[in-house]
């Protein structure tokens, strides 16, 4: 069980507070989509979230290319969910070869199994960018068009995921997260420099700072970095061209 203490930041990173209350909201909704380019915070996020304490079960399931296989993406799916939730059934997949099923039969049965789950539970797919398979897509869209009330689905992705969320949207039940929330803040940028053992920021390095980088993680610890290992002149001089 996780400590009931705020969780310590890493070394080089810092806690997203306010982003971690803004993703707690997820409770309330059926869907969340956590939507930003790679190296804005996505993955840190998620995992930040879930180190908190409470009753829940949280499946994370980061994804990869090869997840686009329907078989490969429900099987991992299925075995992830067993693992975090013994009360999954998953006897509904294991007989059948999904891609001769219909998906509204394989979401059906899906829906039966998470149904019998009585705590909250998240499904958490990080890297959804990947899921271009019109079986899985169908899947998850079909589950999503009459969840079970106790199941949240989060979605963290480069784009936006290729199947409709219009209705729900229009019906308020989708959470969204953006590349302009997990934009770092001046404090933040401050805070990273301290952990990565930097001198004190002039406000002028600062301020190009966050002009160049428009407040993007990766691109921010990359030019703390250089300043570290050349001086922090270096940061006048960042332009973000640099090798």
């Amino acid at each position: 069980m996780p400590s009931s203490e705020t969780p310590r930041p890493l070394s080089g990173r810092f806690y997203r507070a306010d982003l971690v209350t803004l993703l707690n909201q997820s409770d309330r909704v059926p869907l969340t989509l956590l939507l930003a380019p790679a190296g804005a915070g996505k993955s840190t996020l998620l995992n930040q979230w879930q180190a908190q304490p409470g009753d829940r079960h949280v499946v994370l399931m980061g994804l990869q290319r090869a997840d686009d296989d329907p078989v490969r993406f429900l099987r991992r799916f299925a075995e992830k969910t067993r693992a975090a939730v013994p009360a999954f059934d998953t006897s509904w997949f294991m007989p059948f070869d999904v891609a001769e099923l219909p998906p509204s039969s394989i979401a059906d049965s899906l829906y039966d199994a998470l149904q019998q789950v009585t705590l909250p539970l998240f499904i958490v797919f990080d890297d959804f960018q990947h899921i271009q398979s019109e079986e899985t897509l169908s899947v998850i869209a079909t589950l999503l068009a009459d969840p079970p009330e106790n199941v949240h689905l989060i979605i963290a992705s480069r784009t936006q995921p290729l199947f409709d969320v219009s209705r729900l949207r229009l019906d308020d039940l989708v959470l969204e997260i953006s590349a302009v929330d997990l934009k770092v803040r001046r404090s933040d940028v401050s805070e990273l420099n301290q952990r990565l053992g930097g001198e004190a920021l002039e406000e002028l390095a600062l301020d190009h700072l966050m002009a160049i980088t428009e407040g993007w993680v990766a691109g921010v610890k990359i030019a703390l970095l250089a300043g570290i290992r050349s001086g922090m002149q270096t940061l006048q001089d960042f332009n973000a061209s640099q090798p």
